[in-house]
């Protein structure tokens, strides 16, 4: 049987790990083994991501390969009671679903942008919410990019 430990990969603390193709989810100390459960072609894909200050985990962008890369999550500043998010968007890019897990509801708000409706399935801790950028576009590297700023609290 096969397993990895989070604390292998430089995290400490509390983690959850996400089964990508199952949804099955686990909040657990990184230096605990994960058993790997592999699919009938022999491969296996999990996420791990820090629980922060916030006692959120954020996984960012919902659906892709690489969910919190720096290309659509541009800064998270995770402080006690709330992590704060910098999304980037494409010019003219309409909304991107985010998604992350936290042991309760967290509220969310846009200090820039706008956000859906938050959804929280209390039996898993997962939660996301459509954010969608401000109208504003600067440059990036000569690309234009718009961005949301969102917030999540905890109570």
């Amino acid at each position: 049987i096969a397993s990895f430990k989070p604390s292998v990969s430089g995290l400490g603390g509390k983690v959850v790990v996400l089964n990508a193709r199952s949804g099955v989810v686990s909040f657990q100390s990184a230096r605990k083994s994960v058993p790997v459960a592999f699919d009938a072609d022999g491969t296996a894909y999990y996420e791990v991501a820090p629980v922060g200050k916030s006692d959120i985990a954020f996984f960012g962008d919902e659906g892709k390969y690489v969910s919190n890369g720096k290309q659509r999550i541009a800064s998270l500043d995770d402080a006690d009671d709330k992590l704060t998010a910098t999304i980037t968007f494409a010019a003219g890019e309409k909304s991107v679903t985010v998604f992350g897990y936290a042991k309760e509801k967290p509220q969310a708000s846009a200090q820039s942008g706008s956000v859906g409706d938050l959804s929280y399935d209390k039996t898993t801790g997962r939660f996301s919410i459509e954010a969608m950028p401000s109208a504003e576009v600067s440059n990036s590297g000569g690309d234009p990019v718009q961005t949301a700023v969102v917030t999540f609290a905890t109570p």
